[in-house]
């Protein structure tokens, strides 16, 4: 086997054992580890749950080969997530629906509300982006590069076409709402355990990564904000937070000038015509802006090294457990988390310490979170199912809670329910439940389902 071919062998071997760390097991683990930093990346279109988790696979052998070797100070180990966004595709949409979704947000964002023949236009019609490439480019194309804008000029008068159909017909209605919830809900969680953060968004998901740091900035959750940093990679819109990444001919992000140049960031790296042979779009994270002998790759490398850098250590305010429950809610007020254990031990904030588990945090003016956690020492841990529940103390009627659970099996699921009238002190048979997690050990398993 040639160099080349088993260094080749290698990497592929260390993205699918790390897309086997990543996936939902059904061991969990029997030690509570984890790292003081962490990498999360928020999905941009086109891309399942099981496409963002091998994604996130792939970022993380990135990082471990190029990345960290280019940081002198790093904390002894780093966890790699996803914060998933539920985009058209996972909803059964056509992908070009996906893109049409983000040409909605940025339509509503630059105030030019359901104005869409300025896409259609700009798309089907006009194709002047690819005129002005061919213009700008002028006797300087090799023979290759010609063949390749020549490919493209065809391939994006059918995308066009497929684009305004779908945007005139656009049937997905991603849960966005929840979507900011639950990713809110989880950075606030990995915050108050004392983790610093670096959020590495693609695409649309720029948008779900700016609103979840812009949450946790507004409501105060940690000290320093300086333990957050951003990294923006084809980001559609302008409101970067951070360091960014955008290719010149990423044509998904340039299209969006349609809506006028003053809507998108300018590129500040390159890839040649004819890459766009492997991906028609020069859009995708992994064949475009992952690709190691491609220059926004280049760029990708000493940003992220630089914010790894830069990041601010923290104290840590809750505990990581076996499983771990945070609750959060939309408005002012004191909503409260109750677990009952196994045994039967009522875990509220009237008598925190359980048996197997704390609630470690308490929140009583607004927004949450509160918090609870199951000891990672087995021998600690009661077998049987535990119950989850909320109940409104004392805030609005019209209030949503979010009720996520976080495993080390790798499980994240999260849920929102209306929280009803102010109850005060309720009975247990007045709260209302939301999930049962079910524990049995050797080996250590849990299986978590929602309650009706």
């Amino acid at each position: 086997m040639g160099s080349n071919t088993l260094q080749s062998f290698k990497m592929s071997l260390m993205v699918i054992l790390a897309a086997l760390v990543l996936s939902t097991s059904a061991l969990a683990s029997t030690q509570c580890t984890q790292g003081a930093y962490v990498v999360g990346f928020f999905n941009g279109v086109w891309n399942t749950e099981r496409e963002t988790r091998f994604t996130t696979a792939v970022l993380q052998e990135r990082f471990e080969l190029d990345v960290l070797p280019q940081v002198s100070l790093l904390p002894a180990s780093i966890d790699y997530e996803y914060f998933y966004n539920h985009t058209g595709t996972a909803v059964g949409a056509s992908r070009f629906q996906d893109i049409a979704e983000v040409f909605i947000q940025r339509a509503d964002a630059l105030g030019v509300g359901s104005r869409y023949e300025l896409i259609w236009n700009g798309l089907s019609g006009d194709m002047s982006f690819l005129s002005g490439l061919r213009r700008y480019s002028g006797d300087t194309l090799s023979d290759g590069d010609a063949i390749a804008l020549n490919a493209l000029e065809d391939a994006y008068s059918n995308i066009g076409i497929q684009l305004a159909g779908d945007l005139s017909t656009l049937l997905s209605d991603p849960p966005t709402a929840s979507d900011y919830a639950a990713h809110e809900a989880r950075l606030s969680t990995l915050l108050l355990e004392g983790k610093s953060a670096l959020l590495v968004s693609h695409s649309q998901g720029h948008f779900f990564a700016e609103h979840a740091y812009r949450a946790i900035e507004s409501k105060a959750v940690i000290s320093s904000m300086d333990a957050i940093r951003t990294l923006h990679v084809a980001p559609p819109a302008t409101n970067i937070i951070h360091d960014y990444v955008l290719a010149d001919k990423d044509y998904v992000i340039q299209s969006l000038s349609v809506f006028g140049h003053e809507s998108i960031l300018g590129a500040n790296t390159s890839i040649p015509y004819a890459h766009l042979l492997r991906d028609i779009t020069g859009h995708e994270f992994i064949k475009t802006y992952l690709r190691d002998d491609l220059e926004p790759y280049g760029l990708f490398q000493s940003y992220a090294a630089q914010a790894l850098a830069s990041l601010y250590t923290q104290d840590r305010a809750i505990q990581n457990g076996l499983f771990n429950v945070t609750l959060t809610w939309d408005g002012l007020g004191d909503i409260d988390l109750h677990v009952i254990e196994p045994s039967g031990t009522h875990v509220s904030f009237k008598k925190p310490q359980g048996a197997s588990g704390v609630l470690d945090l308490d929140n009583r003016i607004g927004y949450g979170p509160e918090h609870y956690y199951a000891s990672c020492d087995i021998s600690e841990l009661q077998v049987g199912r535990y119950l989850v529940a909320v109940n409104n103390f004392m805030a609005d009627a019209s209030q949503d809670a979010l009720i996520q659970v976080s495993s080390t099996q790798g499980d994240i699921v999260s849920r929102s329910v209306s929280v009803g009238e102010a109850l005060g002190d309720a009975a247990l048979e007045d709260l209302t439940y939301v999930y049962s997690i079910d524990l049995s050990l050797e080996p250590v398993r849990l299986t978590i389902n929602a309650i009706h």
